[in-house]
Formats: structure tokens, sequence, C-alpha cells
């Protein structure tokens, strides 16, 4: 359950379509018809590079390292207040019992 490969990706597609998607909750349909349940999704997660530093924000990832180690402006929690909310409030992990 890496928000790098889950949240991140979501965020960047929001960030991407500028109002055109949306993320729906379906927590209740997911329980209903398949059993499972769900979690609430990541609005802020670290990202390590290949040395396990880590920085809150891409803002914040020194120049030289850019674009090395796992160091990508779309790796990191998003900085519009909006989509983190989207993320925290609709983004669902399903929980695997």
């Amino acid at each position: 359950m890496n928000p790098v490969e889950n949240e991140a990706v979501v965020a960047r597609l929001l960030l991407e379509a500028d109002g055109a998607l949306e993320v729906l909750d379906v927590r209740e349909d997911l329980k209903k018809k398949h059993g499972l349940n769900c979690a609430p999704g990541f609005a802020e997660w670290k990202v390590f590079d290949g040395r396990m530093n880590t920085f809150p924000t891409f803002g914040e990832v020194p120049t030289q390292l850019r674009g090395e180690d796992r160091n990508f402006p779309g790796l990191y929690p998003p900085e519009c207040s909006e989509i983190k909310e989207n993320l925290s409030r609709q983004e669902k992990k399903i929980l695997y019992t």
C-alpha cells in the first residue's frame, strides 16, 4: 500500500485533468457487493530516495538531487489543498481480511 504508487498517481491525474475528473466514494458499493473493507487514503506521505533521504516536498529537494534517486515532483504529496482533501476524503485503500 505504497502512497507513491497509489495516491501520487491519483493526485497527478487530478492535477493534470484540471477539474475534468473526480474521485467518487464507492465504499458502500464495495462493502455491499463484494464484502471489501476500505481505509482512507493518504494526503501526506514521505518519499525516500536511494540513500534513505526524505524531503517533505519536492521544493525542498536540493537541485543536484532532482531527477535522480526517485526525486521527481510527481512522487511527492500534492501542494494543492483541494487535491489533498479529495485524496483523504475519497481515495480509499481496500483492506483484505
